[in-house]
């Protein structure tokens, strides 16, 4: 296939602007720049429909010996203030990417525009609340139900989705965010003895590993500085009596309601944009 040499801005004060890009040429045109430029590339569309026409149009461009792929940070895909929160799915993805970025040397990253100017927690929520575990790690099996519980998972008797986590006497499962499959930490006393990944339908083993990394369940914190932040702003953006909304009575009991996502500017005193979280050389294309 001959190559493009697209140019490519030297300098985030000269902007480089493409035109006549038919078909399949924008992602092609991606994905020669990726390979001409040191860093990351966040590519952001008006329309959202088109990111995963445009992410399967860049994987065939790509060559099998490249490590680079498109990622998707998806949209929420509900509407402002609705009463339903984003699939946990979704949400999984969009950590998984946030945690990444920072730190990504080379890829691109698809999103919409409004999601690339949505407001996201500060990196420091993200890395401060992600942990790793490992074989052979002495833990307490109580203090790990504790901290999963204080990043937001979900005790429950079966895990089936991201964010969710079961204890059946020395067995722990855990299926963690950004993961396509739930674990299971078999413990010999406090020490972990093994990492298995496991299909949560049969219940069989798929892999083992040796360590994994756990990110936080939630954009936004339900620890207790967390939610006497929430509090505080609540009472300081609405008028009336806090007591007789429930979003503000059932979040301060530590029960997210559906739809909470939308507060997340009341859980910190400072936010953050997809702009914070790449690092200094990201190359942006937007349409």
């Amino acid at each position: 296939m001959p190559r493009l040499n697209p140019a490519l801005p030297s300098s985030p004060d000269k902007p480089v602007r493409w035109g006549s890009l038919f078909g399949a040429g924008l992602a092609l045109a991606i994905t020669e720049a990726s390979r001409e430029h040191d860093g990351p590339i966040v590519v952001a569309l008006s329309n959202p429909r088109q990111l995963q026409q445009l992410a399967h149009e860049i994987e065939f461009f790509l060559e099998p010996s490249e490590q680079q792929q498109a990622r998707m940070f998806p949209d929420w895909e509900t509407l402002a203030y609705d009463l339903f929160s984003p699939h946990q799915e979704i949400i999984s993805t969009r950590l998984s990417l946030l945690a990444s970025l920072p730190r990504l040397g080379r890829g691109i990253v698809l999103t919409a525009t409004e999601s690339l100017l949505q407001r996201l927690p500060p990196l420091d929520y993200v890395l401060g609340h992600s942990f790793d575990l490992k074989t052979g790690e002495q833990i307490d099996i109580h203090a790990l139900r504790d901290r999963l519980t204080h990043v937001g998972y979900h005790m429950v008797n079966q895990v089936l989705t991201q964010g969710e986590f079961a204890i059946r006497g020395g067995i722990v499962d855990i299926f963690a965010m950004g993961t396509q499959q739930p674990f299971r930490l078999d413990m010999f006393g406090d020490e972990i003895d093994g990492i298995r990944y496991f299909d949560p339908e049969t219940q069989r083993s798929t892999g083992s590993t040796r360590h994994i990394s756990l990110l936080p369940a939630r954009e936004i914190p339900l620890t207790e500085a967390g939610i006497s932040t929430f509090r505080n702003a609540f009472r300081a953006e609405f008028s009336g009596d806090p007591a007789s909304q429930i979003i503000y009575e059932e979040t301060s009991k530590g029960n997210p309601t559906p739809g909470i996502e939308y507060y997340l500017p009341l859980f910190f005193d400072q936010t953050a944009t997809l702009f914070d979280y790449a690092p200094a050389n990201t190359l942006f294309i937007l349409e």
